[in-house]
């Protein structure tokens, strides 16, 4: 069975953090705050991030859940 290349997003006030598995090791993972200044640079990191690892899944927050987030950072 080959193995899943997991990438997990959160996004914070101010900072963006990622965790990326291949199967169940943890490969990388990291914090950015530059990433947040606008929501064309986070899209523009996280993009890059996908196209780097060949991720195969990608996890993030669904925007409409019920969260203690302010709108901004939804």
């Amino acid at each position: 069975m080959a193995r899943l290349k997991t990438l997990a997003i959160s996004i914070a006030s101010g900072r963006v953090g990622y965790v990326f598995f291949d199967g169940n090791q943890l490969i990388d993972w990291g914090i950015a705050s530059q990433a947040t200044k606008t929501s064309t640079t986070l899209v523009g990191f996280v993009q890059e991030l996908i196209n780097q690892l060949k991720t195969d899944a990608f996890v993030s927050l669904k925007p409409d859940t019920e969260t203690r987030k302010g709108i901004r950072t939804r």
